[in-house]
């Protein structure tokens, strides 16, 4: 059986698997001499350094570096590093597959969201996650670039503004949103911001953040 990518269902966000990735430890193997295990359990099974997993979800591609991971259906995928990823159990579920069943065309795309490095620092990780004031929860038609630039610097969140994204119009960056309870910057910004903008990325390093274009950064990457 080829070693694809295959499917996911329950709820694993980004908040998940960065914590996965801020605690991992350095440990023996590597990716490219794991051979790949067909689990069980629908959904993917992806094993990280130290011994952390990531489950049900669906791992979409094996590339040189990076390994995309699907979440949710509806959400872009994650990009993890490939340095981190020990081994990754398959279930027997063709994604490809489910996707043309579904009527949707394959393509070929820019994550939203990107980890550059093999881990986050802790005290970046711990403002990520950490809950939002209740008063910045609602969000009525305002400019999401302020927004996003106000929360960074309350939480201490070094931010870069790429050319590409302060070059949309501020007419096309008015947002409104009312987040759930107990929402972080990083749920913000994943699962809130590029809903409403899903052509906007995210690149997170060790210890800040770069928020660009996916086609600015399509256009760099190609």
């Amino acid at each position: 059986m080829s070693s694809r990518p295959q499917l996911i269902p329950p709820l694993f966000l980004l908040g998940a698997v960065l914590v996965l990735l801020t605690g991992a430890a350095q440990a023996q193997g590597s990716a490219a001499s794991a051979a790949p295990k067909r689990s069980a359990a629908r959904g993917d099974t992806v094993h990280l350094k130290g011994g952390g997993t990531i489950q049900g979800v669906q791992v979409l591609r094996v590339g040189t570096f990076i390994v995309e991971v699907r979440t949710l259906k509806d959400l872009p995928p994650l990009i993890l590093p490939k340095s981190q990823v020990t081994r990754i159990d398959y279930d027997d579920i063709d994604p490809a597959a489910e996707d043309a069943a579904e009527g949707k065309a394959e393509k070929a795309d820019v994550p939203a969201v990107v980890v550059v490095g093999t881990k986050l620092s802790k005290e970046f990780d711990r403002k990520l996650f950490a809950p939002l004031p209740e008063t910045s929860l609602r969000i009525d038609n305002q400019d999401f670039l302020s927004i996003v630039k106000k929360l960074a610097s309350d939480l201490g969140i070094p931010l870069e503004i790429a050319a590409a994204v302060r070059a949309i119009p501020a007419r096309e960056r008015l947002w409104s949103a009312e987040l759930e309870p107990g929402a972080s910057f990083i749920t913000l910004l994943r699962e809130d911001l590029f809903s409403a903008f899903p052509g906007l990325r995210i690149v997170l390093r060790y210890d800040g953040i770069t928020l660009t274009t996916r086609a600015a950064e399509a256009a760099v990457e190609g």
